[in-house]
């Protein structure tokens, strides 16, 4: 599921079927090569002429030139034409057998990368030749056998090519004696393959780069396409890149096919671009005592309020700001109210009072009053007087900034906290002043559960706490999945994982921030499928499925369940909670499975479902909820991806006998209209408790969260992939997977159906300010304005429709502002020179 995903491409284009194929057996020789090492699933590097290249099984091929990459991260698959369970992913860390060998050859190298593993009955045998000449010249061939009789297809990618080395600059394709020539845009001109694509199917594709001429040769036939990916539906926007490979190939079963293509890099470094004169001038100088200035101004609310309208009644923040609770508050209005002061605090260095007692009436002016209908009844009688009613979901709330005063009503404690949320984001600065942006809110959820699926982490616990207050319940997460295996439990502490194994202690901190922070933590401990942490270190070999891949565990042997229920005991008197995530995914991705169970002539079916309602009735026994991940029932008829059942039949079967007290993770990672998650009404109609899943893509986000929310099922949780150590801190790689926290708990709560880049923040830049805890100024610095116009050289308007650094005549600056104007705390004085420019 998740592993296989985070390096899917999966592209759903109409392909044509055209690949040069050979009957098995007459695949052509090759010249003979110098020998010069085998190495058994190794990693290579090798310099030749002015090109470096580098492999490793994960990762795959990168090749640079002259220093500056070329190509990173290739990628193949072989899948089924419906993009199901894959026969095969380069990427996916599957125990087969691969050789790498490295030969000299005409005064360069030749690397032979083979992968073939009769012992697995795997069905995919291939070698990939690449070589690599002086005159910096890479080849590469592709010899490809599908061993099984099921239909398959194949996509490689053959590299990510850097859009630095290439947008902006022209190309010519020739294909068949036909020429074409054009540019490559500096943006991409949209998602689509069609749309995006520089060629494909073609003889020969020249590039003028900035490092030279690069020449791609290929067979037509062969349909090898390089294309924009920087706006496809399934980029990471922390990776843009042109996409250079083969899409959606038919592979024929028994039948030996082959793939060739050449890349001609320049023979010396010959960058594309002119030299420009040096300019100088000399520069004014005029002090000013407003370079920086405060200037924190939001018109939104993270989550989007159901109802939030901006008033005139600001409200000054001080040294006479006053939180009222009412007499008695509850703990959890002891938690508002010091998320409150802690934010006033650390952020605008306020240090409000706190009155537990009933405020004034009328409330002074600084006052907040906040408290739960049925404990403290002045702030909701203050909101029924501007006709602003509680609303009565129990995490409802409403708030109102008026008058001097502020108050937030909830009927219940969570309720009030989500106000308090909402309120911290209601603070403003400017000149000499910190306010409470005047406000009318009411506001509830769209669905009650809201979660976060993360892993856990050595040594991760203070991090991951600081996750669930700032990440998660900032913005009104409610829900935490916390994949956990990896605690070193004390009846199986030979399973300690050298690298992800966390001590209780450790984990004991997110147990207690998710109790303050009213997030109910549902820990989640593999089973069945992604068992690999029951045989961390060689243990428990014996009850392993396939011993030679321990990853599934038997289902038909007894001392399984002495073991996993041991496990499961020892981890509800540890969480102490209301329901168990199972895992239960993917079961048959890796290993043989049955293989030690074949002798008891039990199906896939019969193997998963016995272990499925075995589990739910001992939890049930203990009154805990179970959830599991749904891909195991679902049939690739019934949802876009995530779907491991072969038939509707197998599936249907699965389901029917699935209990209807468990709930359905409905995990989908490929974004499609809301409407195309079908299996999200599938569970609803058979009767169960469903929550969709997505990950990082923001389509993906917002609309299976709008599928749940219109479907009106239960809710909606995040997941988080990024290694089996929870880390944000120094882990910028992984931060696109956290942003996105943002995002979901936007679209969760809220059911805005706004697009993610029409939305009024960026998740990335908020996730980076309260993660980093970064401040808004709060008083005006000295500084100076410098007189650049004697160095413009370049007018910020296309006058005349040539394109504006290439960006075209409807992308320039003409709506740029002149004078003074304060962007992002800093002040900018915006002025033409007498030409205009």
């Amino acid at each position: 599921m998740r592993h296989l995903m985070l390096a899917l491409p999966i592209l759903a284009a109409g392909l044509g079927v055209g690949c040069a194929t050979l009957p098995a057996g007459e695949r052509p020789e090759l010249p003979e090569a110098v020998d010069g090492g085998t190495r058994i699933n190794g990693s290579v590097a090798e310099q030749v002429g002015d090109m470096r290249f580098e492999y490793s099984p994960g990762p795959g091929v990168r090749l640079s030139a002259f220093g500056i990459p070329v190509m990173d991260t290739s990628l193949m698959v072989v899948t089924t034409p419906e993009w199901g369970p894959p026969f095969f992913v380069s990427s996916s860390g599957r125990d087969v057998r691969e050789t790498v060998t490295v030969q000299d050859y005409r005064d360069g190298r030749r690397i032979i990368i083979g992968l073939e593993d009769e012992e697995y009955d795997f069905p995919v045998s291939m070698t990939k030749t690449i070589t690599l000449l002086p005159d910096n010249t890479y080849h590469q061939r592709l010899d490809i056998l599908f061993k099984s009789d099921d239909p398959a297809i194949l996509e490689w990618r053959v590299g990510s090519f850097s859009p630095n080395l290439v947008a902006g600059l022209d190309y010519t394709v020739t294909t068949d004696g036909t020429v074409r020539e054009g540019t490559i845009p500096y943006e991409s001109p949209g998602p689509s393959v069609d749309e995006s694509t520089v060629a494909r199917g073609f003889d020969q594709l020249a590039i003028a780069s900035r490092i030279g001429d690069i020449v791609i040769e290929s067979t037509p036939d062969d349909d090898l396409i390089f294309f924009d990916y920087r706006r496809n539906v399934y980029a990471e926007d922390t990776n843009p890149m042109f996409w250079f490979g083969y899409l959606e190939r038919p592979l024929p079963a028994h039948t030996d096919v082959t793939y060739e293509l050449t890349l001609r890099l320049p023979e010396s470094f010959s960058p594309a671009g002119e030299t420009v004169a040096p300019v100088t001038t000399a520069a004014e100088v005029e002090a000013t005592e407003t370079a920086r200035a405060p200037d924190q101004q939001r018109d939104y609310v993270i989550p989007k309020p159901k109802e939030l309208e901006f008033t005139e009644g600001d409200m000054p923040l001080g040294p006479d700001t006053v939180i009222y609770t009412g007499a008695n508050p509850g703990r959890g209005i002891e938690t508002a109210v010091d998320f409150l002061v802690q934010d006033l605090r650390n952020i605008y260095r306020i240090e409000p009072r706190v009155v537990r007692g009933p405020a004034p009436e009328p409330p002074p002016t600084g006052a907040i009053l906040l408290g739960e209908t049925d404990r403290y009844e002045a702030p909701a009688n203050l909101l029924s007087e501007h006709g602003l009613d509680v609303p009565e979901h129990h995490e409802g709330y409403a708030l109102r900034v008026g008058d001097g005063h502020a108050a937030i009503a909830a009927n219940t404690e969570q309720g009030v906290f989500y106000g308090v949320t909402t309120l911290v984001q209601l603070v403003t600065t400017g000149e000499n002043r910190i306010m409470l942006r005047g406000a009318e809110v009411v506001d509830w959820p769209s669905l009650d559960f809201r979660g976060i699926h993360a892993l856990s982490g050595r040594d991760a616990g203070d991090e991951i706490s600081k996750a669930v207050r700032e990440l998660m319940a900032r913005y009104k997460i409610n829900s935490f999945i916390w994949e956990c295996q990896y605690i070193i439990w004390d009846n199986a502490p030979e399973l300690e994982h050298p690298e992800y194994g966390m001590e209780k202690e450790d984990a004991r901190k997110v147990i207690e921030a998710a109790d303050r922070y009213f997030i109910n933590l549902i820990p989640l401990v593999q089973s069945l499928g992604h068992s690999e942490w029951i045989f961390t270190g060689g243990h428990n070999l014996d009850i392993a499925e396939d011993p030679a891949t321990p990853y599934a565990y038997m289902v038909t042997n007894p001392r399984t369940y002495e073991f996993i229920f041991t496990i499961f005991q020892e981890a509800l008197d540890f969480f102490e909670p209301e329901g168990f995530h199972i895992g239960h995914d993917e079961v048959t991705m890796r290993g043989r499975f049955p293989y030690r169970s074949k002798d008891s002539g039990m199906s896939v079916t019969e193997l998963v479902m016995k272990d499925t309602i075995k589990l739910n009735d001992w939890f049930r026994e203990r009154d805990i909820d179970v959830y599991l991940w749904g891909d195991m029932f679902l049939h690739s008829s019934e949802a876009p991806d995530a779907t491991f059942a072969k038939t509707p039949e197998e599936a249907q079967e699965r389901r029917d006998q699935l209990p209807r007290d468990m709930t359905v993770t409905d995990w989908h990672y490929v974004p499609v209209e809301p409407e195309q998650y079908t299996s999200i009404p599938l569970w609803r109609d058979e009767g169960f408790r469903t929550i969709g899943a997505g990950w990082f893509n923001p389509m993906n986000i917002r609309n299976l969260a709008l599928a749940c929310i219109r479907e009106g099922v239960e809710g909606y949780l995040q997941t988080t992939w990024a290694g089996f150590n929870f880390r944000i801190d120094g882990n910028e790689d992984a931060w696109f997977q956290y942003w996105v926290y943002i995002t979901a708990a936007h679209y969760a709560w809220s059911g805005d159906e706004s697009l993610p880049d029409e939305l009024p923040f960026k998740p990335k830049n908020v996730f980076i300010d309260t993660w980093h805890g970064v401040k808004p100024l709060l008083e005006s610095r000295e500084g100076f304005h410098v007189d650049l116009r004697g160095a413009f050289n370049r007018s910020l308007v296309d006058e005349d429709g040539t394109g504006w650094l290439g960006f075209g005549p409807e992308n320039d600056f003409r709506a740029v502002p002149e004078g003074d104007h304060l962007l992002a705390e800093t002040m900018f004085r915006l002025q033409r020179d007498e030409d205009g420019q």
